[in-house]
């Protein structure tokens, strides 16, 4: 018969082991998110991303080359209700460097940044879904994450 304490012993070591890799996907509150449609015509509206980052953290543009760290990415369930025009535009104070680790510039937002979106109705619609991907970082950590988010459209006035 096996001794119980070492079985015991043996699941506290591995969650021990474990953990760190466990706690990877966690949330954190680097970043609080909220999430504004404005119409602007009758066929017309911005959507309002901004990210309200807690001191100490930065979040990446969406303007990060390939090769560096994970840019924040904005993408859109996409429905023949809809259109995007252009691309997302960054409004924030941008921190601007070159960083010798990735060997290229590197913009990142500390405070608040918001993304806005032209879209174009083809029809009357009430809300769009969609998902944020980003990576946030301190000092000493770097969390990649992801926020769903859902605009509940209003005609405009």
């Amino acid at each position: 018969m096996k001794d119980p304490t070492s079985s015991v012993v043996s699941l506290a070591f591995s969650l021990l082991f474990l953990s760190p890799i466990s706690g990877y996907g966690q949330k954190t509150n680097s970043v609080h998110w909220t999430f504004a449609g404005e119409p602007v015509r009758q066929n017309e509206s911005i959507l309002k991303i901004t990210a309200d980052i807690s001191p100490g953290w930065h979040l990446y543009s969406q303007t990060i080359g390939e090769g560096g760290p994970r840019p924040t990415r904005i993408f859109f369930e996409e429905t023949n209700e809809f259109m995007l025009v252009g691309s997302a535009e960054e409004k924030g104070d941008p921190v601007k460097f070159r960083d010798e680790t990735y060997e290229m510039e590197i913009i990142w937002y500390s405070g608040t940044v918001t993304f806005l979106q032209k879209i174009r109705l083809n029809q009357p619609i009430t809300f769009i879904k969609g998902r944020v991907e980003y990576m946030t970082c301190n000092n000493y950590v770097c969390i990649p994450d992801k926020q769903d988010f859902i605009f509940n459209l209003q005609p405009p006035k």
